[in-house]
């Protein structure tokens, strides 16, 4: 019984290690071919987007003059209601 306990784990000790070692030589691979790996590419145009809509939100924060207007306007009826 503690045989095939022992055969089981050995075998299952080899897939992965053949898992493990198909997967990098597949990352190699294509590493070699395009420079990077499809998850980094992926990752880079993420990125990217992220920052387009940062800077898209962070210029549309920017408060005009009609609003900086209103905004001193509620502050001083805020001012008047305390």
């Amino acid at each position: 019984m503690l045989e095939a306990l022992v055969a089981l784990s050995l075998a299952s000790s080899i897939v992965q290690f053949v898992d493990f070692a198909s997967e990098l030589l597949s990352e190699g691979r294509q590493i070699r071919h395009t420079g990077s790996t499809a998850t980094n590419l992926d990752l880079q145009t993420v990125c990217r987007d992220l920052e387009r809509l940062s800077l898209k939100l962070s210029t549309s924060a920017t408060p005009s003059s009609e609003d900086s207007a209103c905004l001193r306007e509620d502050e001083q009826v805020g001012e008047l209601m305390t």
